[in-house]
């Protein structure tokens, strides 16, 4: 009982100290061209009332859903700054912090949820979640949207818990279009769970019907477009081949993804940072990797012994997450890292799920993950961000554009 108490409290104190990360050194966020676009689109919608049809376009080819413009909208009513709003999408991350930290206290119980608290404080602590929720970007609305439909979910079995569950789950589709892939797997896993436990009444499926009915309202003007536009989507079928997902699931989940957003400036300085006589952020690279390859070897031993340990956990992980990265793949999506935001903050947890048996590497992956968060906050701010990567030149950097 007292080290299930050690860890709650340690994941509390990631907590904070995740959150009060994901708002500082508020001028250093990225400033470019898809996050210049959403707040004009925000105050336009602002201004005209209208609903838009529509939001940014996708790598896909069709645009994105618009509900994204309009959750940006509600922000800019409150600060329509560059900055303020970008600190709003922080505020709405660190209240999914919130709200996955007491989903996991609900949910899981004993061995479980040590292991999930562990992964919910590299979650807190890791430079990509964190980078992820410092975007003026569709896609880090995706944790709070995800959040709480999943809490509506724990409340499907009542009447009034199943509308719930039926109008968030048609949400987070149309804020980026990784949201229908993901709660499709997730409807599609619920449905065979709920089935096998005997526990779907007419009541309860009628008004979580109605609740979808409901919460899909909104993308009508969207679906009008898409027909429009059907057959314009690109598509990548090779991707069948390169097993995109996978890489980015394990990289994300090791914190080793980082060139996603420093391009070569990753492997030109990023890795000899803070100095070449002491690279520290290669150092604690290798650490996480060589964690991470650890954890993988122990759950293939596992797995041959066929060994029904964390049975919540592998569902999760071996049914439902890799039930969106197997759809991904046969829709021939190109598989983005910023696509797996939809999943924070499982990659996460799998790490920590395959070091179940190695708790005394866990507190060390923590760290780890600060240290590398504070060296990645730290050099985007002493450069003014990463002119020849996808983080661009930093808000401050550029000075202020006109309202």
């Amino acid at each position: 009982m007292s080290n299930v108490l050690n860890v709650i409290v340690f994941a509390l104190i990631a907590l904070i100290v995740g959150s009060v990360l994901r708002f500082a050194y508020p001028n250093d966020m990225e400033w470019k061209a898809d996050e210049r676009t959403l707040r004009e689109l925000a105050l336009r919608y602002n201004s005209t009332g209208e609903y838009p049809s529509t939001g940014l376009a996708s790598a896909a080819g069709i645009p994105n859903p618009p509900l994204s413009v309009v959750v940006f909208g509600l922000i800019a009513r409150v600060t329509d700054t560059p900055r303020g709003m970008t600190q709003g999408v922080a505020l709405l991350n660190v209240v999914a912090l919130i709200l996955f930290f007491l989903l996991f206290l609900a949910v899981f119980a004993g061995k479980e949820r040590v292991i999930a608290l562990w992964g919910f404080s590299i979650f807190c602590l890791s430079p990509l979640a964190i980078l992820f929720a410092r975007k003026l970007w569709a896609q880090d609305l995706l944790p709070f949207f995800i959040a709480i439909m999943m809490w509506a979910w724990t409340l499907r079995h009542k009447t009034a818990g199943g509308f719930l569950f039926g109008v968030l789950l048609a949400l987070p589709g149309q804020v980026h279009m990784s949201g229908f892939f993901f709660c499709f797997v997730f409807l599609f896993w619920t449905l065979m769970r709920d089935r096998d436990e005997r526990a779907l009444h007419w009541k309860t499926s009628t008004a979580f019907i109605l609740g979808g009915i409901v919460g899909a309202l909104p993308m009508l003007p969207w679906l009008r477009v898409l027909l429009e536009n059907f057959g314009h989507s690109a598509r990548d079928y090779d991707e069948l081949f390169k097993f995109r997902f996978f890489d980015n699931w394990l990289r994300l989940a090791a914190s080793m993804r980082l060139d996603y957003s420093l391009g070569p400036h990753f492997w030109r300085d990023f890795l000899l940072y803070p100095s070449k006589f002491f690279p520290l952020t290669s150092l604690l690279q290798v650490f996480l990797g060589l964690a991470l390859l650890r954890g993988l070897v122990d759950e293939w031993r596992s797995f041959r012994r066929k060994r029904n340990e964390g049975l919540k956990l592998k569902f999760v992980f071996y049914r439902l997450c890799l039930s969106y990265g197997v759809l991904l793949l046969f829709m021939g999506v190109r598989c983005q890292t910023h696509y797996l935001i939809v999943l924070f903050p499982w990659p996460f947890v799998y790490l920590a799920y395959v070091l179940r048996k190695r708790p005394r590497l866990m507190p060390l992956v923590c760290f780890a993950n600060l240290a590398l968060s504070l060296l990645f906050l730290f050099y985007i701010h002493e450069r003014g961000g990463a002119p020849e990567g996808d983080y661009g030149v930093t808000y401050g950097q550029q000075g202020l554009p006109p309202n």
